[in-house]
């Protein structure tokens, strides 16, 4: 399902912090 994936990447930024400008909760 896209909303799980879509949900595994945003976990995945948000633990390596590949994105230290993003909009994640």
């Amino acid at each position: 399902m896209v909303a799980e994936l879509h949900r595994r990447m945003l976990l995945i930024l948000r633990t390596h912090k590949f994105i230290p400008g993003s909009p994640l909760p």
